[in-house]
């Protein structure tokens, strides 16, 4: 009967039973857009769940990191290389003021200079194959090469006193290593709170400063007073460059104090 009553539907009436939106199938668009949708969606659950495990891969990074020990040994060289710093200044400031047997004093110098360009060799070697530094590589290297500096200059003052067939020194010159001295001990408190990061360095860092403009002043008089009472050339120029190179060495003093300034500040 059902089927009777299919076949005597007018033409009109199942065209219209066929045309409507229940009976018509979705069309291609509609199906396009859901899976655009359905895509989106997926895409987006992907990207939270990218998301969650790049924090976790962070956190674990740093989690790693912070139980990876820094190599703190740096610290040590720095300080062994103040300590020769410290000895060359001593053997300087004797050479000067008892200035028998200079030759032996100047050797002397001048290996305390070669311990100490070992140490920085390590600190480059140490720098190639550690992977967690205290503080930056670039401000390591730079510290470790200003020191190296400071040696290298006080070798040089010895050398030209001998080199040079000084017969004694001048009261300038004495009064110079004794800047010296001073300012390589405020440098050597300076390099003692890098380990700490301890923010009384600056009181050291002013001295050191403050004892480099001393040497500027002390270089220029001296250079004056040369230039006006010494009639023999060749003396001028002897001393001209021992005074120079003795005053090389509290600039380079002075570097290291500013290295140590800019870590600093830029750790705390």
């Amino acid at each position: 009967m059902a089927q009777s009553e299919a076949w005597g539907r007018s033409p009109v009436a199942a065209w219209s039973s066929a045309a409507s939106p229940r009976a018509r199938p979705r069309s291609r668009r509609c199906s396009r857009r859901s899976g655009l949708s359905r895509a989106a969606s997926s895409s987006g659950f992907l990207r939270s769940r990218c998301g969650r495990h790049d924090t976790l891969c962070n956190n674990s990074m740093f989690s790693l990191t912070n139980l990876i020990p820094r190599e703190v040994r740096f610290f040590d060289y720095f300080e062994q290389q103040s300590e020769n710093i410290i000895r060359a200044t001593g053997l300087l400031h004797e050479l000067i003021h008892t200035f028998a047997d200079a030759r032996a004093k100047a050797y002397a110098i001048k290996e305390v200079e070669h311990a100490g360009d070992q140490i920085t060799h390590e600190i480059v070697r140490r720098l190639n194959t550690t992977f967690i530094t205290p503080i930056d590589r670039e401000d390591i290297h730079d510290l470790a090469t200003r020191l190296d500096d400071v040696l290298d200059f006080l070798e040089a003052a010895a050398e030209r006193l001998v080199i040079y067939r000084i017969k004694e020194p001048t009261s300038a010159c004495r009064a110079m290593a004794e800047v010296i001295v001073a300012q390589v001990a405020a440098m050597d408190r300076c390099i003692r709170c890098l380990r700490t990061m301890d923010p009384g360095f600056h009181e050291y860092a002013m001295e050191v400063n403050r004892l480099e403009n001393r040497a500027d002043t002390l270089l220029r008089e001296t250079l004056a007073a040369m230039f006006e009472e010494q009639s023999d050339p060749i003396e001028v120029i002897k001393w001209k460059e021992i005074y120079e190179t003795m005053e090389a060495v509290t600039d380079r003093c002075e570097d290291v104090a500013n290295v140590i300034e800019g870590i600093i500040l830029k750790m705390a």
